[in-house]
């Protein structure tokens, strides 16, 4: 995107340079426009000047004469018309001039020579003959200035094409270039609409990872409750086999006592009832039996309260961890979260980063889910394994 914008100030600094030259192209046409103006209207002012001079040299030479037979059959070619009659003219005009000059000499030597203005009877004089000929000069020198304007309007007719044709090649580069910065303003309105529909995606994605990581939490938590409660379960039973095998190993040193109050007991008895001693030596198996049977479940409250107080003291620090690995689990969570929103850009010009994002989380909670149900499932099945083990054993007894 940064690259459009670079690219756009630089065709914008281009259409400007570009306008500065149609604006010194279009004043160069006014000014060559004025100059072609001037230059037409002093043409026509020299074309005036011309005719006029023209009809005052025909008013001179209209003494003259000139009796022409012309063909009219004859297609009509009026340069060499013009040309003719120029010549014409030109050989006229000199022979009335020799005639005058003969005519001059001649009187004069015969001494006829009339007066001081010198006029003669075909109407010339030195005067007329010198601005004839003042005349023809002026009018070749403007033939010939007349010559180099119509080449200045032709070569300013040439540069005025030129100038167009630059002036329409100069409107296509700005359409152009206004194409292009149109162009790169809609692919990048094209690519914020989608780095804003990518951050959607990801935000979506980051509150579902927190849901699954929070149900995982609990279900983790509930299968630690049971764990705990069936430690605590197994840690009884273990107690109750030990006393039981503590009460079995020492049944052998108890039996003297035993005997004894038993037959004191089977004594008083049978004093009372009449019978004799046998009857008391079968009973103290039994007696025993029934004795050792209520201690044990007399202290079997005691000996679960105990259990289940040095079960929950051991097991207190591994929960406390647990607690502890799971909050840090989920503050990591939140920080790499957090870190994701803020290290993604408004414009989002790399999908590299949006698709690490996208990945990062689902791969730590992949990792974590994975971890937590390959080890609470195990310990839980050891754990109902034991305890099974335990109550056959003690079905057994």
């Amino acid at each position: 995107y940064e690259d459009e914008i670079n690219k756009r100030t630089a065709l914008e600094n281009d259409f400007v340079t570009l306008k500065k030259d149609v604006d010194n192209g279009y004043t160069n046409k006014v000014d060559l426009q004025i100059n072609v103006d001037l230059l037409t209207q002093e043409i026509e002012f020299l074309r005036t000047l011309y005719e006029a001079e023209v009809s005052q040299l025909h008013q001179t030479i209209t003494d003259t004469n000139v009796i022409l037979s012309m063909d009219n059959n004859r297609s009509l070619d009026l340069d060499s018309i013009i040309a003719e009659v120029k010549a014409q003219y030109e050989e006229i005009a000199q022979r009335s001039k020799d005639e005058a000059e003969a005519l001059y000499h001649s009187k004069a030597s015969a001494g006829e020579l009339g007066g001081a203005t010198g006029t003669y009877k075909l109407g010339f004089t030195p005067a007329r003959t010198r601005t004839y000929e003042e005349l023809q000069v002026t009018a070749g020198k403007h033939g010939e200035s007349l010559k180099e304007i119509k080449m200045e309007i032709s070569e300013l007719n040439r540069m005025i094409q030129r100038l167009q044709g630059e002036i329409s090649h100069v409107k296509k580069q700005c359409k152009s270039v206004q194409d292009a910065i149109a162009d790169a303003e809609q692919r990048g309105e094209h690519a914020l609409k989608d780095a804003k529909n990518k951050l959607t995606e990801l935000e979506e994605a980051l509150q579902q990872a927190r849901e699954d990581l929070a149900r995982l939490l609990r279900d983790y938590q509930e299968l630690m409750n049971t764990k705990l409660a069936l430690d605590v379960e197994i840690a009884t039973y273990r107690k109750l086999l030990e006393g039981e095998e503590y009460r079995m190993s020492g049944e052998c040193s108890n039996n003297v006592t035993v005997s004894v109050t038993s037959s004191t007991i089977s004594s008083s008895v049978a004093s009372r009832a009449g019978f004799g001693g046998q009857g008391s030596g079968e009973e103290a198996p039994a007696l025993e039996e029934d004795s050792a049977l209520a201690v044990a479940l007399e202290e079997a409250p005691a000996l679960e309260a105990d259990l289940a107080l040095a079960v929950a003291l051991e097991e207190a620090p591994a929960l406390e961890a647990d607690s502890a690995l799971a909050v840090a689990l989920e503050e990591a969570l939140a920080l790499e979260v957090d870190t994701a929103l803020e290290e993604v850009p408004e414009e989002a010009p790399a999908l590299e980063e949006d698709s690490a994002l996208e990945e990062a989380p689902e791969e730590v909670l992949a990792l974590e889910e994975d971890s937590a149900l390959e080890v609470v499932p195990e310990e839980a099945l050891a754990l109902e394994g034991e305890f099974l083990a335990l109550k056959r054993v003690v079905l057994a007894q």
